[in-house]
């Protein structure tokens, strides 16, 4: 765990961080915010966002016009 990682893509909280990758928390709720990927020098330079989390028993959908989308569980 490491703390005190810039906020990037406005994730902003604590990582466990991978050679790769970054998974942001959020500080007041433990809830996870997304993950970012590392170049080898360890700049994040893309993310992923986590809007919200929970149980369904809905399959995920694709948004209406989204290019090459895929809708994962």
């Amino acid at each position: 765990m490491v703390d005190g990682v810039p906020g990037t893509f406005g994730l902003d909280g604590p990582v466990v961080q991978f050679a790769t990758e970054q998974i942001v928390i959020d500080r007041g709720t433990g809830r996870l915010l997304g993950k970012q990927g590392l170049t080898p020098e360890g700049a994040a330079w893309r993310a992923g966002i986590v809007r919200s989390t929970g149980w369904s028993d809905v399959r995920p959908v694709s948004p209406a016009g989204c290019v090459r989308c895929t809708a994962r569980l």
